[in-house]
């Protein structure tokens, strides 16, 4: 009984201790994004549009300072209201700078303008090239030309 009892104890030490150091290890990033509209076609081609407001590198907004804690940037961060598709909206974090595949568990969470995304509620995660990418349905609600204090806590 002694030995059943310790061995319950030092898996429960084990767990807290293994817990506290997870969460101790993610790191927390902080940036403003200044957001730009950006339009293209929809998938099929169709006339009508999809609208991205954010931020993607070369493209459309900014997000100062890009660099994460780790050595990774952010590439991208925006809302996506698909006009194609009954106004769907929907967001989208892109990170790069992996040496490989972190998987989708490397975010924890991405907060803007009030808004948090969880990282365990992604509805798509995609990795190639260096670039890894989450998709949230919903939207965190960017208007073109206004600034916005965004936090990431990652791995």
């Amino acid at each position: 009984m002694r030995v059943m009892v310790r061995m319950m104890l030092s898996v429960l030490v084990a767990s807290f201790y293994f817990g506290i150091s997870q969460n101790a290890s993610a790191s927390s990033d902080s940036g403003t994004l200044t957001a730009a509209l950006n339009t293209s076609s929809c998938p099929s081609g169709r006339i009508p549009i999809v609208e991205h407001i954010g931020f993607l590198t070369g493209t459309f907004g900014s997000y100062n300072p890009t660099g994460l804690t780790g050595g990774e940037s952010v590439f991208g961060l925006y809302d996506i209201h698909w006009l194609c598709l009954n106004g769907q909206l929907d967001s989208f974090l892109s990170v790069s700078g992996f040496s490989s595949d972190p998987g989708s568990g490397w975010l924890t969470s991405v907060t803007c303008n009030g808004v948090e995304r969880m990282g365990s509620a992604a509805t798509s995660y995609g990795y190639s090239g260096g670039n890894a990418g989450w998709g949230f349905g919903g939207n965190f609600g960017f208007t073109s030309g206004s600034n916005y204090s965004c936090t990431i806590v990652h791995n």
